[in-house]
């Protein structure tokens, strides 16, 4: 069930063929009440039916629906009307809830409620100010998730998770009994209740998409993986002129990945990082935190991320190609990875070298 359908184009009832026929009909509707009174509906029947189920619920009222006229008209501000839209949410889900709980079912069921990416909000100064699910910076991959089960201790866990670690997870939840299954490719997730995950990857939103076939929409190829502390991140280059390169953040401190720590290294001509700029190029209060140790630190800890980076997108470009069937198509180059990437800024303009 989704409430609002602008992505669905002509074809709503199978989400543009990615939605199997052995799950049921999609089903799309332009108003709140009606998407509501068919979820409970749905509920209803399946309870009478005495059968299990699975219900796909999804509120678009986020989703670049900003125009949405319930979230106010008259001389409410940019932010409030926003605010308006994530408390229509939170309603919608307390309605779910409330319907679950009255038919009998909340007990028995199990909840997982997540977002599926983040958004940039222009924060980065590229692709003309389009903000939606482009580089996989930590404000767009991280993403709220929340699991409930009536058996399940309440508890925060800490770790990093990706969402291919909803599959197995939830396998052990409803299934405890049933051995887990072996990893059936390196991009398979874990079962987090077991398994400590200590790396996470993200990328833009395909794999292998061409580049600049259209400059209104222009998506480059980017990756980055995390450690939970530090992110490092490659890609191809903006919509402008850019040859793309390499990004390394302190995640925990520079939460938006504002600062590229590679504006200050020196590096050589396979992109290692031989050692810091000298104190006479940057401000005194970043060499108080740099000491040899910390130095030492990073440069490891990079070298390392850069490697797995560089390793997770050669086994995602070799397994795409085994159903690439188009003439055309654009592997990540390998000397991405000796640039540190300029940043664009959102006029069309862009910075000098850090």
């Amino acid at each position: 069930m989704q409430y609002g359908s602008f992505c669905l184009g002509d074809a709503p009832n199978n989400f543009l063929g990615v939605w199997p026929d052995a799950c049921g009909q999609f089903r799309w509707y332009n108003g709140r009440e009606e998407m509501h009174r068919e979820t409970r509906d749905f509920l209803e029947k399946a309870k009478a039916a005495g059968q299990p189920f699975v219900l796909y619920f999804w509120n678009m009222n986020t989703h670049l629906r900003d125009r949405d006229p319930l979230r106010g008209e008259g001389d409410l501000s940019y932010h409030e009307r926003f605010q308006i839209g994530y408390r229509l949410l939170d309603l919608s889900i307390k309605r779910l809830l409330d319907d679950l709980a009255n038919l009998g079912l909340l007990a028995d069921s199990l909840i997982v409620a997540f977002g599926d990416h983040g958004d940039d909000l222009w924060r980065h100064g590229l692709y003309r100010g389009r903000s939606h699910t482009i580089d996989p910076y930590a404000n767009v991959g991280w993403c709220p998730l929340f699991i409930y089960n009536n058996g399940l201790d309440v508890c925060i866990a800490p770790q990093l998770v990706s969402m291919i670690d909803l599959k197995p997870t939830l396998l052990h939840m409803l299934l405890p009994e049933r051995s887990p299954d072996p990893p059936a490719s390196p991009f398979s997730g874990i079962d987090i209740l077991a398994v400590s995950r200590k790396i996470a990857f993200t990328q833009s939103m395909f794999a292998l998409q061409l580049e600049r076939s259209d400059p209104a929409k222009t998506i480059t190829k980017s990756y980055a993986v995390t450690d939970g502390d530090l992110r490092v991140m490659a890609s191809t280059g903006t919509d402008l002129d850019d040859t793309g390169g390499m990004e390394f953040y302190l995640e925990q401190w520079d939460y938006g990945n504002t600062r590229n720590l590679l504006d200050f290294c020196r590096l050589d001509a396979r992109g290692n990082i031989t050692g810091f700029g000298s104190p006479e190029t940057v401000h005194p209060h970043f060499f108080m935190t740099m000491s040899p140790k910390n130095v030492k630190n990073l440069v490891e800890a990079y070298g390392k991320l850069r490697g797995l980076l560089y390793t997770f997108i050669k086994q995602k470009e070799a397994e795409a190609l085994k159903h690439f069937t188009g003439e055309r198509k654009h592997l990540f180059p390998d000397e991405i990875f000796a640039r540190k990437r300029k940043r664009g800024i959102g006029g069309g303009g862009r910075s000098s070298e850090g």
